[in-house]
């Protein structure tokens, strides 16, 4: 399922509660790091299980992520 952002609708930390595991959506440059914790922390809170985070709009010529360049080119 594909649903609102968690800390902006009330239903989004529902649904993420009845799933088996949901994923966090963390867009880079947009959503700071007290955000992606807030949203994490609501989840954990609503009994959500979150199997991981999706980082993604990464900019693959910033040169703070290192590792971006490395999994893509081998």
């Amino acid at each position: 399922f594909d649903s609102s952002p968690v800390l902006a609708v009330d239903e989004t930390s529902i649904l993420a509660g009845k799933v088996d595991t949901a994923l966090v959506l963390i867009c880079c440059g947009v959503t700071s790091l007290r955000l992606a914790k807030r949203t994490i922390s609501h989840l954990s809170s609503r009994q959500a299980s979150v199997g991981g985070i999706i980082y993604n709009a990464v900019d693959p010529s910033n040169h703070e992520y290192p590792y971006y360049n490395y999994y893509y080119s081998h």
